[in-house]
């Protein structure tokens, strides 16, 4: 009796254990997986780069809209810019914010909104936030990217723009600053370049008094993606040029022998194609060199068996002495 209670105290104690091995494990796999989540998901944030919109059409929200699909410069133009130029005046002016990635190579938006540094931009709740706007290089991509949606932008400073909402740029001297401040006081679409040192009560006034300012119709504010989603574009970039080169490199045509109808399925259909590793062109090309060669070589070598004299005098022997 003893012995089968001794037994059975065992077998409590081993199904016990096992127990806790089960759940030790399952509870590392759940630590596993919620660390891998977390992961990817501040990779993915690392990698977008916001943009936060003000324009005509969001005014009459009471609370900020986000869209975290993944978006091109030029889709956020032609959506919210183009509207604006339609239904607008021809004074009404759309300004385009674009914050430099920060001294670390980070994206110095986020920074600055997580930390509170932006509170006059905090209270505008009539927004809509891009989370994820892809391709946001610097202003002078940006500039381009208006340039290819057929607007007319104009880039200009952060100092500027109190002087650009009140119509009065500082006078300047010379043809092509004349000729620059001319162009900015008659533009309706600028990008504002906002160095990364920029204090950020001045960029957080600049971007309220052009949200409030009655001549705007259309604010966005933007900044450069980050160095780590940079070198995560261009590594994808790699490999997409790589698979489109893979891809033309097994669809080109073939040489092969052409048996009725089949030479013209550019290597579609496989079946009694017979490759060769000879064609008239290649066969006529090496019966030519081997010819060039041949020829060279006896030209060469005639040239070489002609031969002068050995022996030169300074008195040459009277005529009929040669001999």
């Amino acid at each position: 009796m003893i012995r089968r209670g001794t037994n059975t105290t065992n077998r409590k104690h081993e199904s016990n254990i096992r127990t806790i091995h089960l759940l030790a494990i399952v509870s590392t796999m759940a630590r596993i997986s919620i660390v891998g989540t977390i992961l990817s998901s501040l990779i993915y944030t690392a990698a977008a780069a916001p943009a936060m919109v003000w324009n005509e059409a969001t005014k009459s929200q009471s609370e900020p809209v986000y869209t975290s699909i993944q978006t091109s410069p030029k889709e956020i133009f032609n959506a919210e810019l183009t509207k604006i130029a339609e239904t607008s005046d021809e004074d009404d002016l759309a300004m385009v914010f674009v914050l430099q990635r920060a001294s670390n190579g980070a994206d110095h938006l986020p920074l600055l909104t997580s930390s509170g540094m932006l509170p006059g931009v905090s209270q505008e709740k009539n927004v809509k936030v891009y989370s994820h706007v892809e391709g946001v290089e610097g202003p002078r991509s940006v500039l381009k990217d208006l340039q290819e949606s057929e607007f007319e932008p104009v880039m200009m400073e952060l100092s500027q723009v109190e002087g650009k909402l009140n119509g009065e740029l500082p006078l300047v001297t010379g043809k092509k600053n004349k000729a620059k401040r001319r162009k900015l006081l008659n533009a309706r679409t600028v990008v504002v370049n906002v160095a990364s040192d920029v204090v950020p009560k001045e960029l957080d006034e600049a971007v309220v008094k052009a949200i409030q300012h009655e001549k705007v119709s259309s604010v966005v504010l933007t900044s450069a993606r980050s160095g780590l989603e940079m070198r995560l574009a261009k590594n994808l970039e790699k490999k997409r040029r790589l698979e489109v080169s893979k891809m033309k490199a097994k669809r080109a045509p073939r040489r092969r022998l052409e048996q009725g109808d089949d030479g013209n399925d550019n290597g579609n259909d496989d079946e009694g194609v017979y490759y060769v590793y000879m064609t008239p062109n290649i066969l006529a090309g090496l019966l030519f060199t081997s010819l060039f060669s041949f020829v060279t070589f006896i030209g060469i070598s005639c040239m070489g068996m002609i031969a002068g004299q050995d022996v030169y005098v300074s008195k040459m022997p009277p005529v009929g002495r040669e001999a």
